[in-house]
């Protein structure tokens, strides 16, 4: 699997843990359960993301899209 979209689903569940870490590309576009923690989260089990698609997220915080730093 090289791209995983997630797009205008409607919580973040711990099942996704299970992605796969080498990951290419995530859509999370409308997601309204985005926070600066699960930037956190994906970061660290997306180590090898390329792209990264955030269309229509505009509820997070400046602290979340802080966060944003954490992707290579």
């Amino acid at each position: 699997i090289k791209g995983v979209s997630l797009r205008n689903t409607d919580n973040f569940s711990f099942e996704l843990e299970y992605l796969p870490k080498n990951l290419q590309t995530l859509n999370l576009s409308e997601c309204l359960w985005l926070t600066k923690e699960s930037f956190n989260f994906f970061s660290k089990q997306c180590p090898y993301l390329e792209e990264l698609i955030l269309e229509s997220v505009s509820h997070l915080s400046y602290t979340a899209w802080a966060q944003l730093v954490q992707f290579k």
